[in-house]
C-alpha cells in the first residue's frame, strides 16, 4: 500500500490535538539520572549499558527512563519475560501517558512502516517536550515531503526550523544538517549559502557523539572540506567567526553572525570600489596624453616622442 500524505490541514489538527489531550506545552520536568545516563551511553554507542541505566530510571519513577526501557524491549527483546506485543503494549501506554521517549519510539516505527500520520502525530507530541531526536526525525518527515504542506517553501522552512531547533537541544547531526540545507540552497529558496553552510559544518563537527564519530566524521570532514574551497580566505574567516557565535549562543546567534558580518563586508567592498573608480577617474584626468606622430612639440606628453 503506497503511504499516505498528510495535508498541511491535518498537520495543524494534530498539533492542536496533542496539546489539547496532552498538555504537552508544560516543559519536561528533570530527568532522573538513570536517562540521563542512559542517553550518554547511547551517545557513545553502550546500548547494553544504556539499557541498566534506564532500567535504574524507570525504578526511581521516572517516565522517560520507562519508555526507554520500553522501546529497548520491543526494538530487541532485551526482557525475555515479555512478548513483542506485550513491549508494544507497554510503548503505548507511556507513549499515552506523556512519555517523549516511548512517542519517539513509536514515530519512528510509524515513519519506517509508512504512516506517516501516526508518525507526525507521535513525533509532535515528543517535539512538544523538547526531544532531540524527535525533533530531527519530524524535519526529516518535512525535507523528505512525507508532509504535505502549503508550498515547496513552506517544505523547506519546516524542514529547517525542525532542524535548527533539534541542534538548539544539541545534536550535532542536527547541525550538520543545517549545512547541508544551506550548501544545497534550501535555506533561501535555491541561492546556495556555502558560508553559513561552512559555520555549521564546523559546528556539528564538535558536537558529533561517540558513536557518530565513528560513522559520520570522515564524511562530514569530506563535505565541509569541500564547502571550504569554494569560499575565500576571507569567507572562512566570517565562517569561523560565526561558528564561534554558534558555539556559545547557538544556531540562529550563528546565522546573524554570519550574515552581518557578510553585509559588513559588502559595504566595505562597495565603498572601495567607488573609491577606486573616483580615483580613477582623477588620475585619469591629470594623465598626461601619449606622445603621438601629430603631437605638438610645444605639448608636455607621455612616453618617447615619435619622430
Amino acid at each position: 500500500m503506497r503511504p499516505r500524505l498528510i495535508s498541511s490541514a491535518h498537520v495543524k489538527a494534530i498539533a492542536a490535538a496533542v496539546i489539547a489531550s496532552t498538555g504537552l506545552l508544560c516543559l519536561p520536568g528533570t530527568a532522573s539520572a538513570g536517562i540521563r545516563e542512559a542517553r550518554v551511553l547511547i551517545d557513545n554507542g553502550d546500548l547494553d549499558g544504556a539499557y541498566a541505566e534506564a532500567l535504574k530510571g524507570q525504578k526511581a519513577g521516572d517516565v522517560e527512563a520507562a519508555g526507554l526501557v520500553a522501546a529497548f524491549n520491543f526494538n530487541r527483546a532485551t526482557d525475555p519475560r515479555k512478548s513483542t506485543d506485550e513491549a508494544w503494549a507497554d510503548l503505548t501506554r507511556l507513549a499515552e501517558s506523556g512519555s517523549a521517549e516511548a512517542a519517539y519510539w513509536q514515530g519512528d516505527f510509524y515513519q519506517r512502516r509508512g504512516d506517516y500520520q501516526t508518525a507526525f502525530r507521535l513525533y509532535t507530541q515528543a517535539v512538544l517536550k523538547k526531544h532531540g531526536w524527535a525533533t530531527y526525525a519530524r524535519a526529516s518527515m518535512y525535507e523528505q515531503g512525507q508532509v504535505d504542506v502549503a508550498s515547496e517553501f513552506d517544505r523547506k522552512i519546516n524542514a529547517y526550523t525542525d532542524y535548527r531547533s533539534a541542534a538548539e537541544l544539541g545534536l550535532g547531526m542536527a547541525w550538520m544538517k543545517l549545512g547541508i540545507l544551506g550548501a544545497k540552497g534550501m535555506i533561501t529558496n535555491g541561492r546556495p549559502t556555502y558560508v553559513h553552510a561552512l559555520a555549521y559544518l564546523t559546528v556539528a563537527l564538535e558536537k558529533l557523539t561517540p558513536a557518530e564519530e565513528r560513522t559520520t566524521r570522515s564524511d562530514l570532514v569530506a563535505y565541509r572540506n569541500q564547502v571550504a574551497g569554494l569560499l575565500s580566505p576571507l569567507q572562512v574567516r566570517i565562517a569561523n567567526e560565526g561558528a564561534a557565535a554558534g558555539r556559545k549562543e547557538g544556531p540562529s546567534a550563528l546565522s546573524d553572525k554570519v550574515s552581518t558580518l557578510l553585509e559588513k563586508e559588502r559595504d566595505q567592498r562597495l565603498a572601495g570600489n567607488r573609491d577606486n573608480r573616483a580615483s580613477q577617474g582623477r588620475d585619469e584626468s591629470a594623465r598626461k596624453p601619449l606622445c603621438l606622430p601629430d603631437t605638438n612639440p610645444a605639448v608636455d606628453c607621455e612616453g618617447p616622442r615619435v619622430r
